[in-house]
């Protein structure tokens, strides 16, 4: 019974990956067809790189802004320093 069953899932398992879908994907200016589940993967992957990528530029952008606006006046200060020199003009 144990061996009759594991057949039959064997079975359904290999109609399963012959009548999967397939899609196509460009891999090094080639196409090549994949199955769907390994295209999603793929196109995961690569939006995940330009989100990262993304992420670091405007994180880098933000970060020079804050710099330059930061030395202005041609001192660079902490926070602290700066809330004391306005607290002292009061």
């Amino acid at each position: 019974m144990g061996v009759m069953l594991y057949i039959g899932s064997l079975r359904i398992h290999i109609l399963r990956i012959l009548y999967m879908a397939k899609d196509v994907i460009k891999i090094d200016g080639v196409d090549t067809v994949v199955r769907e589940d390994t295209a999603k993967a793929y196109r995961g992957v690569n939006w995940m790189i330009m989100v990262l990528v993304s992420f670091v530029i405007i994180s880098v952008l933000v970060t020079v802004g804050l710099i330059i606006r930061a030395s202005a006046d041609g001192q660079i200060e902490s926070p602290a320093q700066i809330q004391n020199t306005d607290a002292g003009g009061r």
